[in-house]
């Protein structure tokens, strides 16, 4: 995955979701760099790892 954009001179908008030992548990690239992420997954994913349903 290529996060850096040279066109723009920066990094591509991407969210994360890491456990404390540092894996990655949720990567979501954001296909336009003017786009917000798309939150839903993301919080459903961190409903999942804390068991918060």
């Amino acid at each position: 995955m290529h996060l850096y954009i040279p066109a723009f001179g920066h990094l591509a908008r991407v969210v994360y979701l890491v456990n404390p030992e540092g894996k990655i548990l949720y990567c979501q690239a954001v296909p336009e760099i003017t786009h917000q992420p798309n939150y839903e997954p993301v919080l459903d994913e961190l409903k999942k790892v804390t068991n918060n349903k």
